[in-house]
């Protein structure tokens, strides 16, 4: 099937998109003063718990965020832009930078060719059979668990997206996306922090982002790091293998759709990204049975660690473990 099998599910409904919007950033601001107040009060056991369900809030809000950079969250395309700009002072991440750089993971995905731009760092098993000790050490660092889903998350939303790279530095409007961006940034959050506690404030917004950015790239991973993912060479690499064998179908069930605004329905998107969140779930449902959806269940999930290495010759993903000489 084609983006255009799909056009029926690319259709606008702006009172949804306001209501979804709205009441998911009033929700996640209760409960992040929620969170505030219970840390104030030294109610820890209670305060960990709201917040790091809040993640969930925000990783949602992220996903409306993104919809907005696709141009399909409202039909009209500066309210996509407003709403996007408003929503990266709260995700962290800078809009039309992140947009840019979404952009190029939509065209090149599963493209061994194009690696290392809005993805995760992955070598061959040739590659890291050929690379120093040194870039091997590294890796096995990187694809740590430790790294790729503790450390890692929240340095890329709290410090790597602060600081424009030389790509950035030589376009003016992704330029200016960083930079209002983390003004806006330093001037709503400075302004609670000067009225309220600075040390239940910081311990709410790290552990915020903390989750949030865990959860979002854990799910990241799992969407495109599974034994059977597809990759190739640009002679043989096609858009609509990398969409439908490149991107998985995780089923956690429908409270998690809804707090991850369905972007779990991932190869639906990678097919057509015109369709809007909201409507991801329903054009799986109407057309299960006419698609060949890669599904990754809880336990699967929770195992996307031990993919490490692209292996060619075996065509799938293997653990260091599996490197034969």
């Amino acid at each position: 099937m084609t983006p255009k099998d799909f056009a029926a599910y690319t259709d606008k409904d702006d009172l949804r998109a306001s209501l979804e919007v709205t009441l998911n950033f009033v929700a996640y601001l209760a409960l992040w003063a929620l969170s505030y107040m219970l840390f104030e009060m030294g109610q820890y056991i209670w305060a960990v718990p709201v917040i790091l369900f809040n993640g969930f809030l925000l990783v949602r809000l992220f996903v409306l965020q993104h919809d907005c950079g696709h141009n399909v969250f409202f039909s009209n395309h500066k309210w996509n832009n407003r709403v996007g700009k408003f929503l990266s002072v709260f995700t962290l991440a800078p809009y039309d930078w992140w947009r840019k750089d979404h952009s190029k993971h939509h065209a090149q995905s599963g493209h061994l060719e194009k690696r290392g731009t809005g993805d995760i760092w992955l070598l061959t098993a040739n590659e890291f059979k050929a690379a120093s000790p040194q870039t091997q050490f590294w890796y096995r660092i990187y694809r740590s668990a430790f790294i790729l889903f503790g450390i890692g998350p929240s340095y890329l939303f709290l410090l790597r997206m602060r600081f424009p790279d030389q790509f950035t530095r030589s376009h003016p409007k992704l330029m200016k996306s960083v930079i209002y961006t983390n003004i806006a940034i330093v001037l709503f959050y400075g302004t609670l922090l000067f009225f309220l506690s600075p040390a239940s404030f910081l311990i709410t917004l790290v552990l915020n982002v903390m989750g949030a950015s865990t959860l979002g790239v854990w799910m990241f991973t799992v969407q495109h790091t599974f034994e059977d993912a597809y990759w190739a060479h640009t002679e043989d690499w096609s858009f609509d293998k990398a969409a439908w064998q490149g991107s998985s179908v995780l089923r956690l069930g429908p409270v998690f759709d809804f707090l991850t605004a369905n972007i779990c329905y991932h190869n639906i998107h990678h097919v057509n990204s015109h369709i809007p969140s909201y409507n991801l779930k329903r054009c799986y449902d109407d057309n299960i049975h006419r698609i060949e959806s890669r599904e990754i269940f809880l336990l699967e999930a929770l195992q996307v660690t031990k993919f490490k290495l692209w292996c060619e010759d075996r065509k799938r993903m293997i653990g260091f473990s599996e490197l034969t000489a």
